[in-house]
């Protein structure tokens, strides 16, 4: 990363891609692996396996295909009650599947790219958003929002 950063012109292009290309290489073998170890063993519990577990797990789902990713929602979302999956993960991956399936967010996890800044993704019924997060165990104050102002993409 630091060599992308610090490149210059098509250099900086170059390396960026030959990073991209590595980076879906690994996305595309760890999602291989979750879905064996979910096939196996179910989705890894914080209680069983703990929260750095649970952690690595949502990250892995979070840059997975699409079907992946809605297969987790509905392995997690019940988990969610017992408190075996942490609501902020599931919260993150719903918003990731909405955005790709509707355009919208429900939970205002996610940002995207306009105009070189970053900026939050469209919501589903802005007005509910406060009572969304609180009920899903999110702060109602979006910290997404408090990312420097003047952050580019």
């Amino acid at each position: 990363m630091s060599q992308i950063l610090s490149a210059q012109g098509y250099e900086k292009q170059f390396l960026a891609n030959a990073w991209s290309v590595q980076l879906c290489a690994i996305d595309k073998q760890n999602a291989h692996e979750l879905r064996e170890i979910i096939k196996l063993n179910g989705w890894p519990l914080i209680s069983t396996h703990g929260a750095q577990a649970a952690h690595d797990a949502w990250l892995v789902a979070q840059h997975s295909d699409l079907e992946l990713q809605e297969a987790v929602l509905r392995t997690i979302k019940p988990l969610l009650a017992i408190k075996e999956v942490a609501p902020r993960h599931y919260a993150y991956l719903a918003d990731r599947v909405a955005l790709k399936k509707t355009g919208k967010q429900r939970f205002g996890t996610q940002m995207e790219c306009a105009q070189g800044r970053l900026v939050l993704a469209p919501l589903e019924t802005p007005s509910l958003l406060a009572q969304r997060r609180r009920e899903i165990g999110l702060s109602s104050a979006l910290h997404e929002k408090s990312m420097d102002e003047e952050a580019q993409c």
